[in-house]
């Protein structure tokens, strides 16, 4: 897949820019990123499905993900903080 390639190599070039060094996870041992494959895990199950998708589907899925976020960051209760939404903590 070519264009992960090129993103990849754009967000290394980013991070280099702002002087930060990436850590890279070994393939199959998701143990190491704990947090990163449990919100990968939640945005698959509760908005985007297992579905493999296609490049061009991408631009159509914005607004779903968006919306999933929204909810994620404020309403969705997590169970790091008691099954409270995070929006409940901050006030």
């Amino acid at each position: 897949m070519p264009i992960c390639i090129f993103f990849i190599i754009k967000i290394i070039i980013g991070l280099s820019n702002l002087q930060i060094k990436p850590l890279f996870v070994e393939p199959g041992t998701p143990w190491e990123n704990g947090y990163v494959e449990s919100f990968n895990r939640s945005l698959r199950k509760e908005c985007l499905g297992w579905i493999k998708y296609q490049v061009s589907e991408i631009p159509g899925l914005t607004h779903c993900v968006e919306e999933w976020l929204q909810y994620y960051h404020y309403l969705r209760p997590h169970i790091s903080l008691g099954i409270r939404p995070p929006l409940e903590i901050q006030v």
